[in-house]
């Protein structure tokens, strides 16, 4: 190898950027090093350590090739299939793929970063402070007290009657035990038809006066 051929293959920072033109070199490359990784940033943000043999071998940006994949698949998550399949749960940003995080905010007020497939086996983290597991068997109940009625639900119909009767709570009927997804999705019902239908309680979503609606059973509740 000739000296001028020696340094013609030479890797320079500089050579770098005006060869490998489709990432941003953040890093400095060592010469004459291909399989030396650097690090590199692709424009849509997503930062890689890359070997520049693979960068000139047309490798790019995994994080790219994935969503490409996704584009592809007649399965793949959009805002409709994300608000079709979480009803419970409102979506306060725009939704990538499975495995991006997208800000929700759950019936109770809380608001947190979660992926489609961590919701598809976790709820939201406040309320499962509070004990509740969808994934579990879980008790439907209605309750009251003078003035007032609420719905709930729980996967331990004993302590929660115990923890509501403290505050003067009595229970009017529980139902279960069902899935606890099936309990979820029918206090989501229950409570649009409050919200819709019933004078709820100030800063309440599942507690309606009883001067607005009376109810002897958790059926009447859902047949309204």
């Amino acid at each position: 190898m000739t000296a001028s051929t020696g340094q013609r293959r030479r890797w320079t920072n500089e050579r770098f950027d005006a060869e490998v033109t489709h990432v941003i070199r953040l890093g400095d490359v060592i010469p004459s090093k291909t399989k030396t990784p650097v690090l590199v940033r692709c424009e849509c943000g997503y930062e890689w350590m890359a070997f520049v043999s693979n960068l000139l071998a047309g490798k790019g940006c995994a994080e790219c090739c994935r969503r490409k994949r996704w584009a592809s698949d007649p399965q793949r998550w959009t805002n409709e299939r994300f608000d079709r399949e979480f009803p419970h749960l409102e979506r306060l940003g725009g939704v990538v793929g499975v495995f991006d995080h997208v800000l929700v905010r759950g019936e109770c007020g809380h608001e947190w970063s979660a992926s489609p497939d961590s919701l598809k086996h976790n709820s939201c983290p406040s309320c499962s402070d509070c004990g509740f597991n969808p994934s579990k068997p879980a008790h439907l109940y209605l309750m009251e007290r003078p003035g007032e009625q609420q719905v709930g639900i729980t996967n331990d119909i004993v302590r929660r009657l115990r923890e509501h009767a403290r505050d003067g709570w009595s229970l009017v009927e529980a139902i279960g035990p069902m899935s606890g997804r099936d309990a979820l999705d029918r206090e989501t019902a229950i409570r649009r038809t409050i919200k819709s239908q019933f004078d709820a309680v100030p800063g309440k979503r599942e507690n309606w006066l009883t001067a607005s609606f009376d109810a002897a059973s958790i059926a009447a509740v859902e047949g309204v």
